[in-house]
């Protein structure tokens, strides 16, 4: 078993832990992407997967501090599949979301990656003149 099998079935509990038990037999070897596999058909169906990639694709900063707007961005990111695009159209993504007082001085900015634009966007938030 995978090391990764292992520490993730390690942190499972009640039913969780039941349906590892039940689980663990049907397998002579457990790869970290059979247990994902697995793991996702039970606890994550494709249809509440789907919701989570529609709000991904539709997600704006609104009325949320850009520190929110990311905290939110990210947990989608990952929970809807997300997270294997390439950092550049992550980047774009996000800026895209951002209100329009942040988007503005952040279009033309100096970022390489995601982290970059957040920490410039909530700077501009922080001094909007500046």
């Amino acid at each position: 078993m995978e090391y990764w099998v292992e520490l993730a079935v390690h942190y499972l509990s009640d039913d969780g832990h039941l349906w590892w038990q039940a689980a663990v037999g049907r397998r002579a070897v457990w790869t970290w992407g059979d247990f994902l596999v697995d793991f996702n058909a039970k606890y994550f169906p494709r249809q509440a997967r789907d919701c989570l990639q529609m709000q991904f694709m539709g997600i704006e900063q609104g009325t949320r501090s850009v520190r929110e707007y990311d905290e939110e961005f990210s947990r989608l990111l990952v929970h809807a599949g997300f997270s294997t695009e390439n950092e550049h159209q992550l980047t774009n993504r996000f800026l895209e979301g951002l209100c329009m007082s942040i988007w503005t001085p952040c279009k033309g900015g100096r970022y390489t990656t995601r982290v970059g634009l957040v920490e410039l966007a909530a700077s501009v938030e922080v001094h909007p003149s500046g």
